[in-house]
C-alpha cells in the first residue's frame, strides 16, 4: 500500500529496449482499480516493501545487479534502492569506509520504519547485514550463514531463518564487534514462503499463513 489507498503492483523482472532503457516494471492504482501511473524500480526484484509514509525499498538478486546493456554499460541497480511514491529515487547502497563490501546477490530485507531498513546479502566467505539509517549505512555484521530468507531483529537480538531447504529457526545476539553470537537454534513449522517486516515473520505452510 502507498499514500492516499492507493496500491503498488511490481513485476520482479524487466527488459531493456532501445533507446528508452529499461521498461517500466511497477504500476500503482487507486482503489477502484484504476492504474494512476507506472515507473521502472530496476530488474530482478528480490522483495520490496513500503512505508506509510509512501517510500518504496527495493533489493534485488544477482542476475540485475550484474546485467549489461546492450553497450556493455553496467545498468544502475546497487542491491538496495529507496524511492519515492512516483518512482523517483531517493536512496540507493554505496560501500563506504564502515563496509566496503558491494552488494551482488541479496535475498531478505526488513524495513522497520520510513528510513531505516536492514539488508542481508550474500557475500565471501560469509553473508553480510546491514542496517541503513537516515540514508546512510550506520552497522554491518557478518552472517556465518548464505541464502537467508527472512531475518527480524529487536534490542541486540536477531532471528534468522533457514536458508536452501532449511527450515530452522536461529537466534542470535548481535554483538558490537560486527559479529553474531549464537544462542538457539529451533523449529516454528514446516515452511515455504517466509517474509519479515518490523518484528514479525509471516510464514507459509499448507495454503495457511502465519504472523510471528
Amino acid at each position: 500500500p502507498l499514500l492516499n489507498d492507493e496500491i503498488l503492483l511490481a513485476c520482479a523482472r524487466t527488459q531493456y529496449t532501445e533507446p528508452a532503457g529499461l521498461d517500466a516494471n511497477a504500476s500503482v492504482f487507486n482503489q477502484h482499480g484504476e492504474k494512476q501511473r507506472t515507473f521502472t524500480l530496476g530488474d530482478t526484484i528480490e522483495n520490496m516493501q513500503t512505508t506509510s509514509d509512501g517510500k518504496i525499498w527495493t533489493n534485488y538478486f544477482d542476475e540485475g545487479i550484474t546485467w549489461v546493456d546492450g553497450n556493455n554499460v553496467p545498468l544502475p541497480i546497487h542491491g538496495l534502492h529507496q524511492w519515492d511514491s512516483y518512482g523517483s529515487e531517493l536512496y540507493h547502497y554505496q560501500p563506504n569506509d564502515l563496509l566496503q563490501s558491494r552488494i551482488m546477490d541479496s535475498f531478505a530485507l526488513n524495513v522497520d520504519s520510513h528510513d531505516s531498513a536492514w539488508l542481508l546479502f550474500d557475500d565471501i566467505p560469509h553473508s553480510t547485514l546491514i542496517k541503513v539509517d537516515g540514508k546512510a549505512l550506520v552497522d554491518y555484521w557478518n552472517v556465518p550463514m548464505h541464502s537467508v530468507y527472512a531475518f527480524l531483529s529487536w534490542n541486540n537480538q536477531l532471528l534468522l531463518s533457514g536458508g536452501y531447504r532449511d527450515t530452522t529457526y536461529r537466534l542470535c545476539e548481535l554483538r558490537t564487534n560486527h559479529t553474531l553470537r549464537h544462542t538457539q537454534t529451533f523449529k516454528i513449522m514446516p515452511s515455504g514462503f517466509r517474509v519479515a517486516r518490523g518484528h514479525a515473520i509471516v510464514i507459509e505452510n499448507d495454503n495457511r499463513f502465519y504472523r510471528v
